[in-house]
């Protein structure tokens, strides 16, 4: 099992970390609890650096929760190895086969497994493992889509060098 990661807060000021006290001598415990609250909630304003405008609580609001529910946390890039050239160039020969069997009315599934008997490159890959990539290739929103859609633009941008005779 992985180890947890910890997250590091900020420091809290010292009157962040002190309780509210009530002392009922002085009146209204209700009020004692408001009015210890208030400053404790003004404290944290300025802890977050949260200049005093309509909007502080709200804004308020949305530092806590950054700083403390799971759901808020800006997810990082996925971590992992860059896909090679090799990658790619096997990607690129997919998407031009299958894409070109799909324009053609014919089925993508047949196109796959033609692929897999002809070509040395994808020997020993499943036509329904080749087939589900080559959706994964075509739609943009994916990673391996985004990466083939950028460097077909790449291409079409600085045009395909043409050998001279």
């Amino acid at each position: 099992m992985a180890p947890r990661r910890v997250r590091k807060f900020r420091p809290y000021p010292k009157e962040l970390l002190e309780p509210i006290r009530v002392n009922p001598e002085q009146g209204s415990t209700l009020g004692c609890v408001l009015q210890g609250a208030f400053e404790r909630l003004e404290a944290l304003c300025e802890h977050y650096k949260i200049p005093n405008d309509a909007d502080k609580w709200c804004s308020l609001a949305l530092a806590l929760a950054f700083d403390h529910v799971p759901a808020f946390r800006i997810a990082d890039k996925k971590s992992g190895r860059k896909p090679s050239a090799q990658k790619l160039a096997e990607d690129v020969m997919l998407f031009t086969e299958l894409t070109r069997a799909d324009l053609a009315d014919e089925s993508v599934n047949e196109a796959a497994c033609n692929l897999v008997k002809r070509s040395g490159r994808f020997n020993g890959r499943s036509p329904e493992g080749l087939r589900q990539r080559y959706y994964r290739i075509r739609y943009i929103h994916t990673p391996e889509g985004e990466r083939m859609y950028r460097f077909l633009a790449h291409l079409s941008a600085k045009g395909v060098p043409q050998k001279k005779l």
